[in-house]
């Protein structure tokens, strides 16, 4: 859990970065977001445009986030899952070599039998 607390904080650097990097390139800055000349989606309100923007952004940045969370979380349950099927085939090659064992102690056994009855009636 501590890993992937890590790996979220890491992510969520990287979030923040986005957005600085976000704001500046949409000529904002992380305090104000001045208007900037050309259309807008709020023609009469340029910083309100600008808002809408950064707000989209951020939206977009939470949803990948999710995204990546939820990809994480599938990952740790396909891990999960993958060591399960492991350790039961671990267990039933065990179980496999287990009944190998005593096969060939069986066998040894009535190989054993054999030579004691081919010494008790030499000659059939």
């Amino acid at each position: 859990m501590a890993k992937t607390d890590s790996k979220r904080s890491a992510s969520g650097a990287t979030i923040a970065s986005a957005i600085t990097l976000l704001s500046a390139s949409l000529g904002m800055s992380a305090e104000a977001a001045p208007p900037t000349p050309g259309p807008t989606i709020h023609a009469k309100d340029p910083a309100a445009s600008h808002q809408h923007k950064l707000e989209t952004a951020q939206g977009n940045v939470e949803s990948m986030q999710h995204k990546h969370d939820s990809l994480q979380h599938k990952t740790e349950s396909m891990q999960h899952k993958h060591d399960s099927l492991q350790h039961k085939v671990e267990s039933r090659q065990h179980k496999l070599d287990s009944v190998q064992g005593k096969f060939k102690s069986d066998q040894h056994k009535l190989d054993s039998q054999q030579i004691k009855l081919k010494t008790v009636q030499p000659g059939q």
